[in-house]
Protein backbone atom coordinates (compact mmCIF):
# COMPACT_ATOMS: atom_id res chain seq x y z
CA UNK A 1 0.00 0.00 0.00
CA UNK A 2 1.56 3.76 -1.00
CA UNK A 3 0.26 7.36 0.42
CA UNK A 4 0.70 9.66 -1.80
CA UNK A 5 1.87 13.56 -1.03
CA UNK A 6 -0.16 15.54 1.47
CA UNK A 7 -2.15 18.14 -0.26
CA UNK A 8 -2.66 20.57 2.97
CA UNK A 9 0.00 21.73 5.28
CA UNK A 10 -2.07 20.60 8.06
CA UNK A 11 -2.74 17.10 6.92
CA UNK A 12 -1.51 13.97 7.62
CA UNK A 13 -0.88 10.98 5.85
CA UNK A 14 -2.32 7.10 7.27
CA UNK A 15 -1.04 3.82 5.36
CA UNK A 16 -2.25 1.66 7.64
CA UNK A 17 -4.23 1.10 11.37
CA UNK A 18 -1.02 1.73 12.70
CA UNK A 19 -0.10 5.20 12.13
CA UNK A 20 -3.66 5.96 12.42
CA UNK A 21 -3.65 5.00 16.02
CA UNK A 22 -0.45 7.14 16.12
CA UNK A 23 -2.56 10.12 14.76
CA UNK A 24 -4.82 10.12 17.23
CA UNK A 25 -2.22 9.67 20.09
CA UNK A 26 -0.88 12.74 18.57
CA UNK A 27 -3.70 14.55 18.57
CA UNK A 28 -4.67 13.62 21.49
CA UNK A 29 -1.21 14.88 23.26
CA UNK A 30 -1.50 18.16 21.00
CA UNK A 31 -5.06 18.73 22.43
CA UNK A 32 -6.05 19.02 18.61
CA UNK A 33 -9.83 18.28 17.34
CA UNK A 34 -9.49 18.14 13.85
CA UNK A 35 -6.85 17.02 11.47
CA UNK A 36 -7.37 16.18 7.87
CA UNK A 37 -5.90 12.98 6.32
CA UNK A 38 -5.30 12.78 2.58
CA UNK A 39 -3.56 9.92 0.53
CA UNK A 40 -3.76 7.21 -2.00
CA UNK A 41 -3.72 3.58 -2.65
CA UNK A 42 -2.29 1.88 -5.33
CA UNK A 43 -4.87 -1.06 -6.38
CA UNK A 44 -5.02 -4.03 -8.77
CA UNK A 45 -4.97 -3.63 -12.51
CA UNK A 46 -3.09 0.21 -12.41
CA UNK A 47 -5.79 1.59 -10.28
CA UNK A 48 -5.57 4.14 -7.02
CA UNK A 49 -7.81 5.24 -5.31
CA UNK A 50 -7.37 8.87 -3.58
CA UNK A 51 -9.17 10.16 -0.58
CA UNK A 52 -9.26 12.94 1.84
CA UNK A 53 -11.01 13.15 5.06
CA UNK A 54 -11.29 14.61 8.22
CA UNK A 55 -10.70 13.30 11.55
CA UNK A 56 -12.91 14.88 14.47
CA UNK A 57 -12.21 13.49 17.98
CA UNK A 58 -14.45 14.31 21.36
CA UNK A 59 -17.99 15.45 21.00
CA UNK A 60 -19.08 18.95 19.69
Amino acid sequence: MMVGKENESNSHSCKDIGSFLVLLADMENANERTKTVSGSIEGPFSTRAVFTCTVRIGLE
